[in-house]
């Protein structure tokens, strides 16, 4: 049995989102279609064909990495600046 510690734990739990942006399935991805793929410590897809699409995507665009984090922070700073309006 293998065990991991507190660090190696962090770094396989991470994960990018990512979106088809062709008209075509690709490795079973839909056209429009978004997926969680799990990346190492620096970011790399741990799946060896999604390191393939992803570097194929640089040049042709079709597939697009979709930063949430960036999204969330922007939601959350609308509806405070909504709730201290009503409070006003």
């Amino acid at each position: 049995m293998i065990t991991f510690t507190n660090a190696e734990n962090k770094d396989m739990s991470k994960f990018i989102t990512i979106e088809n942006k062709t008209k075509i399935d690709i490795h079973y991805l839909k056209p429009g279609g978004k997926k969680r793929i799990r990346v190492d410590s620096e970011g790399t897809p741990l799946d060896y064909h999604w390191r393939r699409r992803l570097k194929d995507a640089k040049i042709d665009g079709c597939i697009k990495i979709i930063d949430e984090k960036k999204e969330t922070v922007k939601d959350k700073k609308k509806t405070k600046k909504k709730d201290t309006k009503k409070e006003d």
